[in-house]
Order: C-alpha cells, then sequence, then structure tokens
C-alpha cells in the first residue's frame, strides 16, 4: 500500500509492498515523482502559485493519473484549465495518513480561489467521485470567477453526490464564438 501528500505541490510518500510507478520513493516532491502514474494513494493539494513548480512539470507529472484515492484542491492557483487531469476518471476519498490536508476545506475535490480558471472540461472524464461519510462536498467549485461551466458538464457534475456551486456561469454552445458565451446561473 502507498500512501501520498502533496502540501502546496510537494509530494511525501510512505510505501509498503509498493507495486505502481507512484509508490517508489520514500520521500519526494513532485519533481521526484516517477512519470506515468496512474494511479496515486494519497492527497493532492496544489496551492498559492508563489509556491508551485512549474505549471508543466505538474502537467507532465499529473497528465497520467487515472485513479486517485484520497482528496484533490486546487486552491490559489493561476491555471487557467485543468488539462493534466483529462485522463482522470476515479476519484475515491480516504482519510489515509495526513488526512488534514484534506479537512482544510473537508471535500473529496475543492477547486476554489481560481481567479484566472475558465475550463473544467477536463474533468468529464470523471466517472467515479466517492465522498467519504466525514466530507462536506464531493466536488466543491467555488469562488472562480471566471469559470464558465458547458450545460453538460453541469448535468455530468450533478450526478455526483454532494455536488456544490453556488455561483458559476454556463456557457451557452451557440454563442461561444459570438464572444457571449455566458450567462448566470
Amino acid at each position: 500500500m502507498c500512501f501520498l501528500f502533496i502540501i502546496s505541490a510537494f509530494l511525501v510518500f510512505f510505501c509498503e509492498n509498493c507495486e505502481t510507478a507512484a509508490c517508489s520513493c520514500a520521500q519526494c516532491s513532485l519533481e521526484l515523482l516517477e512519470d506515468n502514474c496512474t494511479e496515486i494513494i494519497g492527497h493532492i493539494i496544489i496551492s498559492l502559485e508563489s509556491q508551485m513548480p512549474p505549471y508543466e512539470m505538474i502537467e507532465y507529472k499529473l497528465e497520467n493519473m487515472q485513479k486517485l484515492t484520497g482528496c484533490l484542491t486546487i486552491a490559489n492557483s493561476g491555471f487557467t484549465n485543468l488539462s493534466f487531469l483529462q485522463n482522470l476518471e476515479i476519484v475515491e476519498y480516504s482519510e489515509i495518513g495526513a488526512a488534514a490536508s484534506c479537512r482544510t476545506y473537508a471535500n473529496t475535490i475543492t477547486i476554489a480561489k481560481n481567479a484566472l480558471l475558465r475550463d473544467v472540461s477536463a474533468l468529464k472524464n470523471l466517472k467515479i467521485l466517492n465522498s467519504g461519510e466525514n466530507t462536506e462536498y464531493g466536488l466543491y467549485l467555488v469562488d472562480n470567477p471566471s469559470l464558465c461551466l458547458e450545460e453538460e458538464e453541469l448535468e455530468a457534475f450533478l450526478r455526483f453526490d454532494k455536488f456544490y456551486a453556488p455561483h458559476f456561469r454556463i456557457c451557452h454552445e451557440n454563442l461561444l464564438n459570438s464572444g457571449f458565451f455566458c450567462f448566470f446561473a
């Protein structure tokens, strides 16, 4: 079993009988995370743009992730999209290891306070989102003032247990090319 903890985009691994690429080092930073990890057990917290490694590294290290057992928090970043999550299909909440890192927001997936974030379509491949009993929300989208959801994205997110997004804009497909692409929901 492998445990991974990211705090401000730094990883710490605790491994027992590690068999996956994600669990090959005892303690390492994002830079040392093995390439092509498809499953990560632990908590991914990407926060505070000034303390994050370059976007290209985050994208390269996480773009193959298909399953996360833990929580995912993206807050106060400079991201305009989450393309590095395009292969993520399963997120299962777990309080393994330093679960206090997930209790900051108490959600399985938190995407909050990202002023430049416009697009979360990379999450369209998310098929399973299992929230734990101790989570407030499964998918929590708050304080992302530039975010615009397409109707299909909203429909997909609504099927997840404990979805919360109190203020967002809906992208209207017919108006995307005209420059008038959103209305408030």
